[in-house]
């Protein structure tokens, strides 16, 4: 993703959010962007307006910088520069970040796993790109950064659970894919949670 003045601070809001809670050091940010501090200190001024909204805090530390927040609220946060950068390509090109987020086989196996969704669902376009955002989001979490979640038994019941379970295509289509995205990793497995999470929110877009 090529870098100006607009897109380096979503590309290091970003970086922020998906390395979230682990700090990111002022020394790699001023050297990999090639910038002085007083142009760190302007994006730091948009990316602080930017946590604000999404009920997020950013917090300046010594020499490195981090993103403390709710789980959902970071991964809101992502989704939605995600969002904004699709809708300046107008779907015409890929809209994922790539260097220094995920290498082109992940993206790449992503628009797979989202293809063969779409060919047994009903999902439209929108929904596609909601999937597709949010299996990126959740790879870079899990790489990247310390993901915490309420305990399965706060989120479902029993009863919800089994009936997640129930929507056996969906749910074996997020286990597969969840399970192919770790694979390419292979320094996280994304948790049980994960997959119903997923399932819910392919049903959800239906």
């Amino acid at each position: 993703m090529a870098v100006d003045s607009i897109n380096r601070e979503n590309e290091l809001t970003l970086w922020l959010l998906i390395s979230s809670p682990r700090p990111v050091t002022t020394s790699w940010i001023l050297d990999y962007y090639d910038i002085d501090l007083n142009a760190l200190h302007q994006d730091l001024s948009v990316i602080g307006d930017f946590t604000k909204t999404f009920r997020l805090t950013l917090n300046p530390e010594f020499d490195q910088l981090s993103i403390f927040g709710h789980e959902n609220d970071i991964q809101q946060g992502i989704m939605f520069i995600l969002m904004d950068l699709y809708s300046q390509t107008n779907g015409q090109q890929d809209h994922l970040p790539q260097t220094p987020f995920a290498k082109q086989r992940v993206i790449a196996k992503i628009h797979d796993g989202v293809k063969n969704l779409a060919a047994f669902s009903d999902l439209n376009e929108s929904s596609q790109v909601d999937i597709t955002n949010y299996l990126w989001t959740l790879t870079m979490r899990y790489h990247y950064g310390t993901v915490k979640h309420a305990a399965f038994q706060q989120l479902f019941t029993d009863k919800q659970a089994n009936m997640i379970q129930e929507y056996d295509k969906l749910f074996n289509w997020s286990k597969g894919i969840l399970h192919d995205l770790a694979q390419l990793y292979k320094d996280f497995e994304f948790p049980e949670l994960e997959v119903y999470l997923l399932t819910l929110r392919v049903w959800l877009n239906k």
